[in-house]
């Protein structure tokens, strides 16, 4: 299923998937945008819980918020391989050099799994904020990240360190402080 709003020229579709926890996303490269909602979510919530995703991702495209997750993930995997290509110098056409590049670009990698969570915690909080400037309820916000939350881990509170290091999406908790 697609559909055009004359107000926002993004497309929204729907997906099926037989994982419990698939929300759905925002796909495409910056300016062809897709909203993706898992269709359980039509069957299952209530009109103003999926109205209120459907605003957290257009907002997400429309302040800038994806376009700078895009561009952080590819500058992230360029500047990787960019490093690595530095050390390596001029290819000789060795195999020592693609194991060394491999090497190095598999830890500039794992270092990004350490960082970059921190950006998309970030960009959840401030979707949250927005929907409260736009009105939403502090009770609707908290509902709906509760029902995402039992879908996918579960998990109302984290350790803080763990959290900070490897979970991209804010803990229960850690929303519920910045509504």
């Amino acid at each position: 299923e697609e559909e055009r709003s004359p107000f926002h020229a993004k497309a929204v579709g729907t997906l099926s998937s037989a994982e419990e926890g698939f929300a759905g996303g925002i796909t495409g490269l910056p300016g062809w945008e897709r909203i993706d909602m898992p269709s359980r979510w039509k069957l299952e919530w209530p009109a103003g819980r999926i109205q209120l995703a459907l605003a957290r991702r257009r907002y997400a495209v429309q302040s800038g918020l994806y376009l700078k997750g895009v561009s952080l993930a590819v500058g992230w995997n360029v500047a990787g391989a960019a490093l690595a290509a530095w050390v390596i110098g001029t290819p000789e056409g060795r195999v020592s050099e693609v194991v060394i590049f491999s090497l190095l670009v598999t830890l500039w990698n794992f270092v990004g799994l350490l960082v970059l969570p921190t950006a998309s915690r970030n960009a959840v909080i401030a979707m949250d904020r927005e929907m409260r400037r736009q009105g939403r309820s502090a009770e609707d916000l908290a509902e709906f990240a509760a029902e995402c939350a039992r879908r996918q881990d579960g998990e109302i509170a984290r350790n803080d360190r763990v959290e900070t290091f490897f979970y991209p999406i804010p803990s229960l908790e850690q929303r519920w402080v910045g509504l």
